[in-house]
């Protein structure tokens, strides 16, 4: 009996080693995981940023894409002339002041 309880208890303290053994492994994969989640949100965040930028260039183009053709194309390019030119006087009075 008492060879029964030893065979027993090293079958227990094998099993044991073995989980212990798997637990480190899953322990590890799991860090790197989790390493590699956040390495890959930040690139999601990154490219969310750069995905908006082009967006609102390609909505600005578009703007003026529509302002400038057209029927009223010369019409539209004078207003825009007119106002820069007023954006510039603004400016030059900032610049005195």
């Amino acid at each position: 009996m008492t060879n029964e309880k030893e065979i027993l208890i090293n079958e227990f303290r094998e099993k044991f080693k073995q989980l212990t053994t798997i637990c480190d492994r899953l322990r590890d994969e799991n860090r790197m995981l989790l390493s590699k989640n956040k390495s890959l949100e930040k690139v999601i965040e990154d490219k969310e940023k750069e995905l908006s930028t082009i967006n609102t260039k390609y909505d600005n183009l578009k703007t003026m894409s529509s302002l400038i053709s057209g029927e009223n194309a010369h019409d539209t390019k004078i207003k825009l002339n007119r106002i820069v030119r007023e954006i510039d006087k603004c400016l030059s009075l900032i610049d005195n002041n």
